[in-house]
Order: C-alpha cells, then sequence, then structure tokens
C-alpha cells in the first residue's frame, strides 16, 4: 500500500506546457487539506522579485529555458537527511552552484525525470562542472530509501529533516531550484523536464565560474 501523502503536497496529474516537450505535474501546497491543480503553464522565475520579495512568474514564452540569475536570495535555514549519510545542513552547500530537485516516490513525473538529471550530473563531472546536486523528498527516510534502493537510482537523494523553508513557495512535485553561489536563485522550474540539456550544462558552468576558491564544502554528486 502506497504511503500517505504528506499533508502539504499532493500529487495530481496536470499538463505543463514546455517547448516540443509534454511533462506532468504533482502539485502541493504548505498547509492545504486538500489537492490543488498543478498551473497549466510551467512557471519560471525571473531575475526580479516582486513587493515583499515574491518571485515573478517569467513570461510564457521563455518557459522550459533557464532563466537569468534571481536577486530573490534562497534560504538556506533547514536540513536534510542523506539516504546512506548523515545530516546536511544547507547553509553549507553555499558557495557553490546548487542544483535542488523535490521529489517523491508516488510522483510519477519526479520518477520520470531522473534518468536525465543522472546524464546531467555525468555531464558536470565529466566537463569539470563544480556544483552541487540534492533530491530531497517529503517522505519517511525508510519509505524513500527503500524506493531508491528498489531501482537503483545514483543520486545524491534525502529527505527533509526540517521543512523546507515557506519562502520556497507552493512546492509542486517536482519543482527544481538552480541556486548562484551567492544563494541568488538562478532558475525555479515546476513541472518535469529534460534536464540533460546544454542550456541547462551552461547555466551551472557560468555559476560556477563564480564559486568561492577551493574549500567549500564537497559537491554532492
Amino acid at each position: 500500500m502506497r504511503p500517505p501523502l504528506p499533508r502539504r503536497r499532493r500529487c495530481v496529474p496536470a499538463l505543463l506546457a514546455l517547448p516540443a516537450l509534454l511533462a506532468l505535474g504533482c502539485a502541493g501546497g504548505r498547509g492545504g487539506e486538500g489537492p490543488e491543480v498543478a498551473p497549466s503553464t510551467v512557471e519560471e522565475t525571473r531575475a526580479t522579485a516582486g513587493a515583499g520579495g515574491d518571485l515573478r512568474t517569467a513570461d510564457p514564452s521563455t518557459s522550459g529555458q533557464p532563466a537569468p540569475p534571481s536577486a530573490a536570495p534562497f534560504d538556506y535555514d533547514w536540513s536534510v537527511l542523506r539516504i546512506g549519510g548523515g545530516a546536511v545542513e544547507l547553509e553549507a552547500l553555499r558557495g557553490r552552484p546548487l542544483v535542488l530537485n523535490f521529489w517523491a516516490s508516488w510522483c510519477p513525473p519526479c520518477i520520470r525525470e531522473l534518468a536525465s538529471f543522472e546524464r546531467l550530473v555525468d555531464s558536470a563531472a565529466a566537463q569539470k562542472v563544480d556544483a552541487t546536486f540534492l533530491f530531497v523528498s517529503p517522505e519517511r527516510l525508510d519509505v524513500a530509501q527503500a524506493f531508491v534502493e528498489r531501482n537503483g537510482w545514483e543520486l545524491p537523494f534525502a529527505v527533509e529533516q526540517r521543512r523546507a523553508p515557506a519562502s520556497l513557495g507552493d512546492l509542486v512535485l517536482p519543482t527544481t531550484f538552480i541556486v548562484a553561489p551567492d544563494g541568488r536563485v538562478a532558475l525555479r522550474h515546476r513541472g518535469a523536464t529534460d534536464w540533460d540539456r546544454p542550456e541547462v550544462l551552461e547555466l551551472l558552468r557560468s555559476l560556477s565560474e563564480e564559486a568561492a576558491p577551493a574549500g567549500g564544502p564537497e559537491a554532492a554528486r
């Protein structure tokens, strides 16, 4: 039997538009009791922040493309438990590019994009693009670990030890953030997509050039 869904995230099908790509998204909210339907288009976070620091949504014509670096800061004040490892404070990951994906084992579109993430991780390593990758589930550690081991995924998976901050907004599953070394949100992508695209690798490469000198946290591969 599938484990109960976390209260603040629900998985419901929604059709998301991407250039030459159909993707399904799972909706989730913070504090809502019932399911929320994911938006009909992919929301990309742009470079500016609205009043009060809220992130703006990109023009739909640019959906599916990496957005410019964002002035809205990423909140590092939370922690995760690595599957097969220990606790990680997100603050320790500041200083280098961070690719942060929110997923769940019961979310089909989350699972569909994992293969493209594996290819992106491999390409980044092969081309010496220095970035940290982290895949965070709201599920219990034993549930997420059993799924990962059963399917043989080789990505840095984790579960929330302390809840992701509300400043990250409603987390539709999957949601992916690419964060610059100084904490700017370079990209917020809601819904599944193919991540092993040249423009994504180039975004990570450009951000890695901004990274702090050697001595920062070791990359999570």
